[in-house]
């Protein structure tokens, strides 16, 4: 898992926005203040942009997001190589916009 803080000006509807790729197929849940805002599920190829709405409900002033990666596993615990670490994902960046 990967947490980062966040302020706001003005609490209201947001939207997150993110590029990453992932270690083969892994699912990401995204949680905002220890409430889940989505989950995104990436194929492990490219990477990709990915958006998720993050609700005026869920916010405050100053925030926590959190990325938890449940899928996350080594190559080794696959056969890929010999490599045991643990791998979930790469993220590119992160951006936070107001919605609309």
């Amino acid at each position: 898992a990967a947490e980062m803080a966040f302020s706001l000006d003005r609490v209201e509807n947001q939207i997150l926005k993110l590029r990453l790729t992932t270690f083969q197929r892994q699912r990401v849940v995204i949680l905002i203040n220890g409430a889940k805002a989505g989950e995104l599920i990436h194929d492990g190829g490219e990477a990709a942009l990915f958006t998720v709405n993050l609700p005026a409900e869920l916010l405050r002033s100053s925030n926590v997001l959190r990325l938890e990666l449940p899928d996350a596993h080594s190559p080794k615990s696959v056969g890929v190589n010999s490599d045991t670490r643990v791998l979930g994902a790469a993220l590119q960046w992160i951006e936070i916009v107001v919605s609309g």
